[in-house]
């Protein structure tokens, strides 16, 4: 993502190291495009704002078009992750000090589901483990991490703030099998 001009970029890394990368194409976001994840299936890269913007793009991948600007009303966005089954997003909401859980539907929109406040933590950025029933949120300007339950449903639940040794994370990853 390159952020200041609101594009993606696709580009071709098949090469490896063997190759210069190729850049295929760029999408313009109509907003601060910072965090992306794309959908399981590969069909799709879903975007969010680093600004103040409430809203998260759907972007095609194989066309390579802005398929949905999902406008959130109320509910920013700075940094999304997706269910490995593809079904349920979560958008952290720094502004807010929340997460919001959407259900992706066919056409790229996103149905809001439930949210969950953490106040005065400050979410910038969020992954789900491996089997999908838990997310991280990196916390600024907190030396802690909030750790959030997903059921069958996409409902969320905060289960707990975790004490980190540092202050102001800002990425956060689990291991293939989630245990790590």
């Amino acid at each position: 993502s390159n952020f200041g001009d609101s594009k993606i970029f696709f580009i071709d890394i098949s090469g490896g190291f063997n190759a210069a990368p190729t850049v295929l194409g760029s999408v313009r976001i109509p907003f601060f495009a910072e965090d992306m994840v794309v959908t399981p299936n590969g069909k799709w890269v879903l975007v969010t704002d680093g600004g103040f913007s409430p809203r998260a793009a759907v972007v095609d991948i194989a066309g390579r078009y802005l398929l949905n600007n999902n406008n959130l009303g109320t509910r920013y966005a700075n940094a999304v992750d997706i269910t490995p089954d593809g079904k349920y997003v979560l958008l952290a909401d720094y502004f807010q000090g929340r997460a919001h859980s959407y259900a992706l539907q066919s056409d790229g929109s996103l149905a809001y589901i439930n949210t969950s406040w953490f106040l005065p933590f400050r979410p910038v950025n969020v992954t789900f483990s491996p089997d999908g029933k838990t997310a991280i949120l990196a916390i600024a300007g907190s030396p802690t991490c909030v750790a959030l339950a997903i059921d069958g449903t996409g409902l969320i639940y905060k289960t707990t703030i975790v004490a980190m040794p540092f202050k102001n994370g800002q990425s956060c990853v689990f291991n293939s099998t989630g245990d790590k």
